[in-house]
């Protein structure tokens, strides 16, 4: 289905481009003198001329997010009763649609005991430079510290070279883009993670010092996520 409507996408762009098809043949007629072959489309407001609209090519083929992932959890114990314990995940993730765009996440936890359940999700710091090249809302969930899920929106453009490059406002580059939403998820069996406890044997009541802790570091870890459920925005 995402073939089809790419093909829907562009013929209409194709036969828009000054001297198509079409023209070249209406003006073949009732020229005396016949041009010659018709030209290639060009590009009269950018140099160089537009290349391939990759953006759009690989949405709508099967594709593969790059994710790395790091987690680290620690639990400290004032008292045996007592405790300030958080987990923090760190993420950078990779869309093969805007490839030289990584958009960074980060999220914080203190829900005991596992801090991250799924349940809820985080979104992504996305930059203004990375929006301009269209880059949308990026969020995950995370299970700690077995599976992670990614929520992507990007968008490509109509015509297949950047909005920006010749000029179009801001509205118009809404306008002219290609909408896409992902959601895809990856297990975390191959992250490999450190888990050390201690003790205070002098620990006593109203010391001040840490009766224990508890300290989970895992290694970061490299995924490709698939996308379970692609959508286009129209």
């Amino acid at each position: 289905m995402l073939t089809n409507l790419f093909l829907l996408l562009t013929l209409p762009l194709a036969l828009s481009y000054p001297g198509g098809g079409g023209g070249h043949q209406r003006d073949h007629d009732n020229h005396p003198n016949p041009p010659g072959p018709p030209h290639q489309p060009t590009c009269p407001t950018c140099k160089p001329c537009p290349t391939p609209n990759t953006c759009l090519t690989t949405s709508l083929s099967d594709f593969t997010w790059s994710l790395s992932l790091e987690y680290h959890a620690f639990w400290y114990f004032t008292t045996p009763a007592h405790q300030n314990s958080w987990g923090t995940v760190t993420l950078n993730l990779t869309n093969p649609a805007i490839p030289d765009v990584t958009v960074e996440c980060q999220a914080n936890s203190d829900r005991l005991s596992d801090f991250f359940y799924g349940d809820q999700l985080y979104s992504c710091l996305v930059s203004d430079a990375a929006k301009a090249k269209g880059v949308g809302e990026t969020g995950f969930r995370f299970w700690s510290p077995s599976k992670v899920e990614v929520n992507q929106t990007w968008g490509c453009d109509k015509y297949g070279f950047s909005s920006l490059r010749v000029g179009f406002k801001n509205e118009e580059l809404t306008r002219n883009r290609v909408k896409f939403n992902a959601i895809g998820n990856a297990g975390l069996e191959g992250m490999k993670c450190t888990d050390v406890s201690w003790t205070n044997p002098n620990w006593t009541m109203g010391s001040g010092a840490f009766y224990s802790t508890r300290d989970v570091k895992c290694t970061p870890i490299s995924l490709k996520v698939k996308p379970v459920d692609e959508r286009i925005l129209l």
